[in-house]
């Protein structure tokens, strides 16, 4: 597996609601993480363990496919 990074640009407003849902996960998982940590699990969480889908299928709205743009390292 090859390392990627990836760099994600976020507005103030942003950046606050991602600290209040990190401190939220933590709350919920009893846990201590860091923001990329929280990113990490939230964006890409490992297969065994997906995170279960709250909304049915017939009424989820589809992501844009070129929502996150990705910068593979070589």
């Amino acid at each position: 597996m090859k390392d990627v990074r990836i760099n994600l640009v976020v507005t103030a407003d942003e950046k606050k609601l991602l600290w209040e849902l990190r401190r939220e996960y933590e709350r919920k998982h009893d846990v201590s993480i860091s923001v990329s940590e929280y990113i990490r699990r939230t964006l890409f969480p490992p297969v065994s363990n997906p995170i279960p889908l709250s909304v049915p299928t017939s009424e989820r709205v589809s992501e844009p496919i070129n929502k996150y743009s990705f910068d593979k390292l070589s």
